[in-house]
């Protein structure tokens, strides 16, 4: 436990893991340190909040938090207009001049989005704190990029990341894609909405840390109790086509409800159960996306399945 907390407390990034709260307009919530440096407006969004804003479950689609209950979600590209959402955090002391720094986040596009991007998600430094009128791209060159490929994961979180040396006395982070429509690296992802709000790339993010390159942390959950279910559980294939196994390690009944991605409850029920594997029969379903809840009786955890 003290390594652990050892290195996370190497984090200069205040709240990285966005875990605490402040109060917002309209009873919501927002990450303690966080807010953004323009008019557009980024997403808080914890089982804390209901419906729209929800975690896991959220008008964009549905994600587990890296750790914890809460993350952010951002706009870094949308088809239809320049539209840009960016965060922006104090940092607990001052970059050093001529000092390499390493930056770490988790990212996953949301399962409603038809685009992903590539080069678009820039960490940008500055001595003063960013307060613009502008919904559009900010006009400043990030310090790095850190998505070098298009990252089309809408299942798991993804860790991206860069170094790079300080200039000095820089004491504000701006995460966001700074690049124009037409700097903007985009790629079509199948599975999307139909909405024209989704007809964009919308990117979770979580557990962001930033610090001298020897402190990076494997793992920025380390150190969190994980759900003990989760752990005894193994769900596959995954994507299907037509039965689901799962395989538990425990001595506990399971229940299932199988939702679709708009919420709605599938009726589904295990075909066969030897020594705790359970077969689920899920051949007659649509291709698309599900929600597959799994309870013990005390412990709840959902995985998300692709029908193909």
């Amino acid at each position: 436990m003290f390594c652990a907390n050892s290195s996370l407390a190497q984090n200069i990034i205040p709240n990285g893991n966005l875990e605490d709260t402040i109060q917002k307009n309209f009873g919501l919530k927002f990450a303690k340190e966080w807010d953004s440096p323009t008019n557009g407006s980024p997403d808080y969004l914890t089982n804390f909040h209901i419906v729209d804003f929800g975690a896991p479950d959220n008008f964009a689609g549905f994600q587990e938090a890296k750790s914890g209950i809460a993350y952010l979600g951002i706009i870094t590209f949308f088809s239809n207009g320049l539209a840009r959402e960016y965060i922006q955090n104090k940092l607990i002391r001052s970059l050093q001049k001529d000092s390499s720094y390493c930056f770490q986040m988790y990212v996953s596009l949301a399962d409603s989005m038809n685009y992903a991007t590539k080069n678009s998600l820039g960490v940008y430094f500055s001595e003063t704190a960013i307060n613009s009128t502008t919904r559009v791209n900010l006009p400043f060159t990030p310090y790095l990029e850190v998505d070098s490929t298009f990252n089309i994961d809408k299942t798991n979180w993804v860790k991206v990341g860069g170094s790079f040396v300080a200039n000095g006395n820089e004491e504000y982070l701006i995460i966001g894609n700074f690049n124009d429509n037409s700097n903007t690296d985009t790629s079509f992802v199948d599975g999307g909405g139909n909405d024209p709000m989704f007809q964009a790339a919308y990117y979770y993010i979580d557990n962001v840390f930033l610090g001298h390159c020897d402190s990076l942390p494997v793992d920025t959950s380390i150190g969190l109790r994980e759900n003990s279910l989760k752990d005894k559980l193994n769900v596959y294939p995954n994507p299907f086509e037509g039965r689901v196994v799962v395989n538990y390690e425990g001595n506990q009944s399971l229940n299932f409800i199988l939702y679709n991605l708009l919420g709605k409850e599938v009726i589904v029920s295990p075909t066969g159960t030897i020594n705790n594997r359970y077969a689920l029969d899920l051949g007659d379903l649509p291709k698309g996306i599900y929600f597959l809840s799994v309870s013990d009786g005390v412990n709840r955890v959902t995985k998300k399945l692709i029908k193909q």
